[in-house]
């Protein structure tokens, strides 16, 4: 296909399909997360919620990267699913799980995931820098699990 049929494709069908496969990826992965909190493992948990709000962030964009033409802002009030508030909702869950399971200090997870053992354990380290947010926090654990 070229021209017009391959951009109705794209459009619709591909778009359709590209959708369906991230929302079922932020699906499982939110599951997962969930069943990891059930059992107290705050840090597994967080990271499969971040996997799944990324998952839903990636379907929000597609869905935005197909307005063109007359089409441009058509899912600006796409308030039906409303992609973009699930991944915004999973950010609060990943608040909660930090909460949870980063210690009272919020300084614990950043300790383990960028310092070497010997330098994990001294807190003046972490008395002397910002402590990463929750996303900072996430994109660091991808580096480190997701090989």
């Amino acid at each position: 296909m070229n021209g017009e049929m391959a951009d109705l494709f794209k459009d619709s069908i591909l778009l359709q399909a590209k959708i369906y496969a991230y929302c079922y990826q932020g699906a499982l992965e939110t599951s997962e997360g969930l069943l990891e909190a059930l059992e107290e493992k705050w840090k597994k948990a967080f990271f499969h919620i971040g996997k799944a709000r990324n998952a839903y962030l990636k379907a929000n964009l597609e869905l935005h990267e197909r307005e063109h033409g007359k089409w441009k802002g058509f899912y600006a009030n796409e308030c039906l699913t409303d992609i973009k508030h699930t991944a915004w909702i999973l950010e609060g869950m990943m608040a909660y799980l930090r909460n949870m399971g980063d210690g009272p200090y919020f300084c614990d997870w950043q300790r383990e995931l960028l310092y070497s053992a010997e330098d994990n354990r001294i807190t003046l380290l972490t008395n002397k820098e910002n402590h990463l947010t929750d996303l900072a926090i996430f994109e660091e654990m991808e580096k480190e699990w997701d090989h």
